[in-house]
């Protein structure tokens, strides 16, 4: 289904060469493993999207990079974006994630907190959903990684290409565990059933709970 898929976007890229979302699209298909994906048709498209949405293919190619392993690459990407267009928060976040990916916690929490620096928009709540798994992830500091997820939870964000508030509950149940708050974890495993009747994870941490 990838390959038809592929297929479908290459076709509307040929019938309308501008389409932005066509081109975004095939990025993320062609990051697959092999042999489905071809990281270099990736990074072949981002110049495409970046002649004509700079700020969009800098990003998807810093990925592209991120995702070929070329860590300072990426890393230099997004330096240039912050340096290039310093009202685009976005950048921010995305240095902030591979800093935690390498466990650089302390680079990473600058740049989430410099990623909310702006409005209250995507980029605002996927910091603060950031910086909580981090913490979470690397059990550390579980109790700034409530805090930090019921901001989330409370401005419930539009889901779309970023988590869901039902994950925010899952991962808020996380960190209450490591904090022995059994009680109040089982109750964000629930709020986060309820939010998504279908989420597995928090159906798990249920019943670990339950042992």
């Amino acid at each position: 289904r990838l390959g038809l898929l592929k297929e479908e976007l290459n076709r509307v890229i040929e019938l309308n060469p501008e389409d932005p979302e066509a081109r975004m699209m095939l990025v993320f298909t062609n990051m697959a493993p092999k042999p489905m994906g071809d990281i270099d048709r990736a990074i072949e498209l981002c110049g495409e999207i970046e002649a004509r949405d700079p700020v969009r293919g800098k990003q998807l190619l810093a990925m592209c990079h991120q995702r070929k392993n070329e860590t300072e690459r990426a890393v230099g990407l997004l330096l240039a974006g912050i340096k290039e267009y310093p009202e685009e928060c976005s950048f921010h976040a995305a240095l902030a994630d591979i800093y935690a990916e390498q466990k650089r916690f302390d680079a990473a929490d600058v740049e989430y907190e410099a990623a909310r620096l702006g409005v209250k928009d995507k980029t605002y709540y996927r910091s603060l959903y950031g910086q909580a798994r981090m913490r979470i992830q690397h059990q550390f500091e579980p109790s700034k990684a409530v805090d930090l997820l019921d901001e989330f939870i409370l401005g419930e964000p539009d889901s779309d290409g970023m988590q869901s508030v039902a994950h925010a509950c899952w991962r808020k149940g996380n960190a209450l565990e490591q904090l022995g708050r059994k009680q109040e974890a089982r109750e964000a495993y629930e709020e986060s059933l309820r939010r998504d009747p279908n989420l597995q994870l928090a159906k798990n941490a249920i019943s670990v709970l339950k042992e």
